[in-house]
């Protein structure tokens, strides 16, 4: 299965309501557990931890403003091949508790 999401700048009127000051995409390809090309194992949950941030002030100022770039720190995770939990902002008040192994 093939997960993607992309935000951009609305138009008006949205615009003013809710702007997004820069493009941003991601897109995972999720497979069953065991796949032979995998990154990584993923398994997620719902919980009301605070969410992870980028520790430069740039990348956390994009993480913050667009909603498809909220994916950074996981994405962060799976490039290092860093195994824990990755916390990512998703609907107030839950975040989603993303198990990277």
């Amino acid at each position: 299965m093939l997960l993607i999401a992309y935000d951009t700048s609305y138009v008006e009127p949205l615009r003013s309501k809710r702007p997004i000051p820069d493009a941003f995409g991601v897109a995972l390809v999720l497979a069953p557990a065991g796949a032979p090309a995998a990154l990584a194992g993923l398994s997620a949950q719902l919980t009301d931890r605070p969410a992870e941030r980028m520790a430069d002030a740039r990348i956390e100022s994009l993480r913050s403003s667009v909603p498809a770039a909220r994916s950074l720190p996981l994405l962060r995770r799976v490039a290092l091949r860093e195994p824990g939990i990755t916390v990512l902002d998703y609907l107030d008040p839950q975040r989603l508790a993303i198990e990277v192994s």
